[in-house]
């Protein structure tokens, strides 16, 4: 089990310092990234049980005006190329 979250749905206006105080409720987000301009976000907690457990806490709910979509990210396929 991984690590990270893939966080979609985001206010295009959220920053990455926001959505990770915002995860950090009770949890150790050791890194935040939110891609500007897709709505979405990656953040990496110190270790698989505490990602899954914010998973749970934080899925479908309101964050900044919009209902947060959270799940395990998954990895780049190796021979992915970037367009």
């Amino acid at each position: 089990m991984s690590n990270k979250l893939y966080v979609g749905n985001l206010n295009y206006n959220v920053t990455s310092e926001e959505l990770k105080s915002f995860l950090a409720d009770g949890f150790d987000v050791s890194d935040c990234k939110v891609i500007e301009g897709k709505g979405f976000a990656f953040a990496t907690f110190s270790d698989a049980s505490s990602a899954s457990a914010a998973k749970e806490k934080f899925n479908n709910v309101e964050f900044k005006g919009r209902n947060l979509k959270i799940d395990i990210a998954r990895e780049r396929p190796r021979d992915f190329q970037r367009r």
